[in-house]
């Protein structure tokens, strides 16, 4: 991974992004029409110390939910993207 002047950070197979010392975003696809943004905290919370999470109503082109999640650390951020990623 590697850092550009804006301050953000982006990596393959699950998005991470930081924004500064904002903490790290996780994108999340493909979501459930039975989660909501409790249960998707829930999840994550599990693995770090979450910020927030939002999952917007609008959906992606291609007709899926999607969300983000803010984890407070890098390493959080991708200890839960391997974690619920298999890896």
């Amino acid at each position: 991974m590697g850092d550009n002047a804006g301050g953000r950070e982006h990596e393959g197979k699950g998005k991470i992004e930081s924004i500064r010392n904002r903490g790290w975003t996780l994108f999340m696809n493909n979501l459930s029409n039975q989660i909501h943004w409790k249960g998707l905290w829930q999840v994550f919370d599990r693995h770090g110390h979450v910020l927030d999470v939002f999952i917007p109503t609008k959906k992606s082109r291609m007709g899926a939910r999607f969300g983000f999640v803010r984890m407070k650390s890098k390493m959080e951020a991708q200890r839960v993207r391997d974690r619920l990623n298999g890896a």
